[in-house]
């Protein structure tokens, strides 16, 4: 088998147009097969020319193996001559331990509660409806509150299951998956894989990583301000961030993306889950409350815009504040680390962001259930200090502080640009 060098890698894919990938230092040419990869072949390319060793492990943590037997005589091309990266081996060492330990091993009736409280939450808000109805403001708020409190938490749940935290079996995972992300919540499970697993692949790069690219409304980030991608307003974006900003992101930018993503893939289940979800809402207060349409249409985007704003603050400040840019070839660990950021610890802050308040060790381990992040953090803390890379963490005021403050700087710096 030959035996590679990186700038050999990088060659045949820049100037022969070939898709080769490193994974555990084989290289396998992907090309004619990328197209027909489950978990679509953007993903791939984000991964061309680089070693992509640590996202296979993190998305197949099951099934790494058979994969590779499966794949390795049809794709496998040659090796590749590495140093050993004293970080990434004592990261994959770790890996290892957690996995002989249980650590990636679920508690059924820590998620079976999490679930339950989610229905009951959401079971509450029809009964007051049915008994009270939403016709007046006491009643419209409260049901409100608890519908966007019951999907908050479904989405942090199916997260869950999207990574395949929860199950051994994928299959069930995937079960559960669709359940709570497109039977109740509307969008497509297939959307959100690929959009999800790219951002966790290569977080906070230009092209690779869906979630920062908002422009021209909003950008982030020195590199983006000076390829001046935003617009006209852009030096008012740290004020009307709070308008376009949290309050759209999943109650109107999310549902028009997901509902575009069905229809020109033509997912026929996403399509008819989309359509169950909202009907799902909107029958029950009809005939229930015997509200009328336009009411209930209100109250819909209503208890949505709390929701997107719970969802957006959290995740946004986990990513935003830190660094963005193109990609740099740094290995998996390290561009984890310095585009991620911790918010401080406790039960209250754990149950409002689904335990992401542990973000470090969600993007280091994301199929490890997320009730044994407190578990490993102080190995986390430990072993990224002793490589010298800051592991950052924030209060959830501050974290929100730095959102703004990183919009004030694009901003700053775009205008700058578009003066020059």
């Amino acid at each position: 088998m030959k035996v590679y060098s990186w700038e050999e890698v990088r060659t045949s894919c820049e100037k022969e147009s070939k898709s080769l990938v490193v994974i555990e230092d084989v290289v396998y040419d992907l090309t004619q097969w990328k197209h027909k990869h489950p978990g679509g072949r953007k993903i791939i390319d984000d991964h061309i020319g680089f070693d992509a060793t640590d996202s296979f492990l993190n998305f197949h943590h099951s099934q790494k193996s058979k994969i590779l037997q499966q794949y390795s005589k049809a794709f496998a091309v040659g090796r590749i001559e590495t140093d050993p990266d004293p970080l990434i081996e004592e990261y994959r060492n770790l890996h290892q331990k957690y996995a002989e330990t249980g650590m990636f091993q679920a508690n059924y009736l820590w998620y079976f509660l999490q679930g339950l409280h989610i229905v009951i939450t959401e079971a509450i808000a029809f009964l007051i409806l049915y008994l009270y109805g939403i016709d007046r403001v006491s009643t419209f708020l409260i049901t409100a509150i608890l519908m966007a409190i019951s999907h908050a938490q479904a989405g942090w749940l199916q997260h869950d299951f999207g990574h395949l935290s929860v199950f051994e079996h994928t299959s069930w995972n995937r079960f559960w998956h669709i359940f709570f992300i497109s039977a109740m919540k509307g969008a497509s499970n297939v959307w959100w894989n690929m959009r999800h697993n790219r951002h966790h692949a290569k977080p906070n790069i230009y092209g690779k990583d869906p979630d920062i690219h908002n422009e021209p409304f909003i950008i982030f980030g020195d590199d983006m301000a000076d390829k001046k991608m935003g617009w006209k307003y852009t030096k008012y974006q740290p004020y009307y961030w709070f308008l376009l900003g949290p309050p759209l992101v999943t109650s109107v930018i999310f549902i028009i993306t997901n509902i575009r993503y069905v229809i020109v893939y033509n997912l026929k289940l996403g399509r008819a889950l989309t359509v169950f979800a909202i009907l799902r809402y909107f029958v029950p207060y009809i005939l229930l409350g015997k509200v009328s349409i336009p009411l209930v249409i209100f109250h819909f985007f209503f208890w949505r815009v709390i929701e997107s704003m719970w969802f957006t603050w959290i995740t946004a400040m986990n990513h935003f504040p830190m660094k963005i840019g193109h990609d740099q070839n740094l290995n998996f660990v390290e561009q984890q680390l310095i585009t991620t950021q911790n918010t401080n610890p406790g039960i209250l802050n754990n149950w409002i962001s689904g335990h992401l308040n542990y973000q470090i060790e969600h993007h280091l381990f994301p199929c490890m259930p997320r009730h044994n992040y407190p578990k490993i953090a102080s190995d986390v803390r430990q072993m990224v200090e002793r490589h010298g890379i800051e592991y950052r963490t924030k209060t959830m005021y501050g974290a929100m502080c730095d959102i703004v403050d990183s919009l004030k700087i694009a901003a700053e710096v775009h205008q700058k640009k578009k003066i020059s």
